[in-house]
């Protein structure tokens, strides 16, 4: 092997490693570690132990391992559902948590949004103006067809 190609190789060994350096540091920023403590607290709050939080938050999490409602509500709720609902009582945790569940939401909804994004324009090419169209597409709420149907005043042709 010649000293060009030995080099060459090493260049493209050593850019490889690099990037995939980068990816790695870019995912650990978007997905937090599964292990972590912070994923102890959101997805296990009544087991977790109160050293996994810092000393402001302690308090809240033991007085959460105490509710008894509170840890009904986590046996038979998502984890969506669960902290959303724990706002007002325990704050410190709802901040964390959220920024723990978040990102998988948000990041949800933004592919799916290109991926529809995608879709109007490469099936309805005549149309520049996809706003009104992504808006309907991404909304949850359904549009009720029959009843604007119905609410049309139809008037006969002459």
């Amino acid at each position: 092997m010649s000293d060009i190609t030995q080099q060459c190789d090493t260049a493209v060994k050593n850019f490889i490693v690099q990037h995939l350096q980068a990816l790695v540091e870019e995912l650990e920023r978007y997905i937090p570690d599964i292990e972590s403590q912070t994923s102890l607290i959101v997805k296990f709050p009544f087991t977790a132990p109160e050293t996994c939080m810092h000393d402001d938050g302690q308090t809240e999490l033991l007085a959460l391992q105490k509710d008894t409602a509170a840890k009904m509500k986590f046996e038979t709720e998502s984890l969506t559902v669960f902290w959303p609902s724990m706002a007002v009582s325990y704050p410190k945790l709802i901040n964390l948590a959220l920024r723990h569940l978040l990102p998988f939401a948000s990041t949800h909804s933004c592919e799916a949004a290109f991926s529809k994004i995608l879709y109007i324009e490469s099936h309805f090419f005549d149309r520049r103006d996809v706003q009104h169209d992504l808006r309907c597409t991404l909304s949850e709420t359904k549009p009720r067809i029959d009843m604007l149907v119905d609410r049309l005043h139809h008037q006969p042709s002459a």
